[in-house]
């Protein structure tokens, strides 16, 4: 077995780090520019929004994976495949991801981005109907 290299990662690591960094970048954005949305609105300090933001999102979250959502395997894989990196599933596949990644690491990324790209998008204080509208794109 041949030892690799510390200083020239493979190929893969290299593009899946790549793409992790920017995942995390966009989720980032996508938070500052609620934050700041939600500071302006409302006078709120902004860690205070920090954190109604995380309790939003985390309620969510749990409604989203013991909903039947979970069960559509349509929109399952179409979250997945938004919100992993695009490398490792065109190297390994979305067949042997969902076989290879435990259901409670799926479920996370599927709650977790879901609720998160939600609450990011449309604020603190959005009806929960609009939801329906957001989820239209998923399940088109």
């Amino acid at each position: 077995m041949a030892v690799q290299d510390s200083k020239n990662p493979p190929a893969f690591y290299s593009a899946y780090v790549a793409e992790v960094h920017r995942i995390i970048e966009k989720n980032a954005r996508m938070e500052f520019e609620c934050i700041w949305r939600e500071h302006l609105a409302t006078k709120k300090m902004r860690c205070e929004i920090s954190d109604l933001l995380s309790h939003k999102i985390n309620s969510l979250n749990a409604a989203l994976v013991s909903s039947s959502l979970w069960k559509n395997q349509k929109l399952r894989e179409r979250v997945i495949r938004a919100h992993c990196p695009k490398i490792l599933i065109d190297t390994i596949g979305i067949d042997k991801l969902f076989e290879r990644v435990p259901d409670s690491y799926l479920k996370a990324i599927f709650g977790s981005n879901l609720a998160g790209t939600f609450i990011y998008e449309f604020g603190l204080s959005t009806p929960e109907f609009a939801f329906f509208d957001f989820m239209e794109k998923y399940l088109a």
